[in-house]
């Protein structure tokens, strides 16, 4: 039997503590980037529609009318925060076609196995 491997870790089900670790990184490098975008985007003046199609590209939420521009950058940085590697993993190629995120050196790992 083949034993499957990706950046040198062995592909295991259950997970191993090495691919969750690996994850872990890759979310983190993500959430960098995310965290930039949306400083970036901050500065620019947004609307809160520019802000909401940010945000419902990390998770598919968007906030109503009840919240304000600064609001709602505090709601999304945390929702950032909050993300889960799996979010994260599903959205990875569309927040890198919208050009929120640049295409980390490593990818999630164990999601399509």
């Amino acid at each position: 039997m083949k034993v499957k491997q990706k950046y040198g870790i062995q592909i295991t089900k259950p997970w191993s503590n090495e691919m969750y670790e690996h994850n872990d990184k890759v979310a983190k490098l993500i959430k960098i980037d995310l965290f930039n975008t949306l400083k970036v985007l901050y500065r620019s003046n947004p609307t809160k529609d520019e802000l909401n199609e940010f945000v419902s590209a990390i998770g598919g939420i968007r906030y109503g009318d009840g919240y304000n521009v600064d609001d709602l950058y505090d709601e999304i940085y945390q929702q950032i925060v909050d993300t889960p590697n799996y979010i994260l993993n599903d959205e990875y190629d569309y927040l890198i076609d919208k050009g929120y995120i640049e295409k980390p050196k490593y990818e999630f790992i164990g999601y399509d196995n």
